[in-house]
């Protein structure tokens, strides 16, 4: 009884840890997409000189 309410318990914080992960890779997807584009704009833009 008390093994199935822990475990319930462990599965709600699991599937709320996860979803947390979920967002902070999307966020930091998107943050490396933004510095790389600004990397290439760098380049493109020191071969222009």
């Amino acid at each position: 009884m008390l093994l199935d309410s822990l475990l319930v318990q462990f599965n709600k914080f699991n599937y709320i840890f996860n979803q947390n992960l979920k967002e902070y890779n999307r966020e930091l997807e998107l943050e490396l997409s933004k510095q790389a584009r600004q990397i290439i704009y760098i380049i493109k833009f020191s071969y222009k000189f």
